[in-house]
């Protein structure tokens, strides 16, 4: 996948720096870990 996006793209994609990429992990993360909430049916641990 990146070597297409890097065929399409070239130079004029950038990753970014540390923090934004870390914002963007923890983001996704927590994104992630709401789905699954929101998903999960099954009743909580007491």
């Amino acid at each position: 996948m990146l070597e297409l996006v890097d065929l399409v793209f070239g130079d004029a994609v950038s990753l970014g720096g540390f923090i934004p990429v870390t914002v963007l992990v923890v983001a996704l993360l927590a994104s992630r870990a709401g789905v699954r909430r929101l998903v999960d049916d099954t009743p909580a641990a007491p």
